[in-house]
């Protein structure tokens, strides 16, 4: 049986003092040895490319300094996922491990500078035979299909083309009509 930690390599940034009251206080991280994340209630991974690794640390960073929304929180940091030779690798790896922790009941926090990581997560709903409620928040739809557009411009198209769809709804915030072209407008159902 494939073991978690077989896909994270630990955190690079220095371990932060235990601040009370952040979320620090609370993280069981992958700094030296692979956290017990069987008894987080929230468990994070951070998922780059090598040239961003500095933005998932600096994302990590930053969302660990807020104040705790509750005490007690078990929150467990995987690390970072090994890197991919190919997106459709990464893309499985992201949809095992993302189900993997679902099964296990955990809220997944995935820290990526990448939206097309968001497939890989899409996946990962595929074996529990229910319908999933997809809400996006960004200014554009991200569904153009042509080749040689950028991965994060099409995640969206290639989950709207999934087969079999286990979507039941898609919501859209925050997207601006002059960002968007009327063939993406025309995957949306009319309102």
């Amino acid at each position: 049986m494939t073991e978690l930690a077989d896909f994270f390599t630990p955190i690079s940034i220095p371990k932060q003092r235990k601040i009370t009251g952040t979320l620090m206080e609370y993280v069981d991280g992958h700094f030296l040895t692979f956290p017990n994340w069987r008894e987080a209630d929230i468990v994070s991974m951070g998922i780059f490319d090598e040239e961003q690794q500095f933005s998932v640390e600096a994302i990590r960073s930053q969302l660990y300094a807020l104040s705790s929304p509750v005490a007690n929180i078990a929150l467990a940091d995987l690390g970072n996922l090994v890197a991919q030779t190919n997106r459709e690798a990464l893309y499985e790896m992201v949809s095992f491990v993302v189900n993997s922790l679902i099964q296990e009941d955990k809220a997944v926090i995935i820290l990526s500078p990448n939206q097309d990581i968001t497939y890989g997560q899409y996946l990962a709903y595929s074996d529990f035979g229910n319908g999933i409620q997809y809400v996006h928040i960004d200014a554009e739809l991200d569904m153009d299909e042509k080749e040689g557009t950028t991965l994060s411009k099409r995640f969206n198209h290639k989950i709207f083309q999934h087969k079999p769809s286990f979507l039941y709804s898609y919501t859209n915030l925050g997207y601006q009509r002059y960002l968007v072209s009327e063939e993406e407008l025309s995957y949306l159902p009319a309102s």
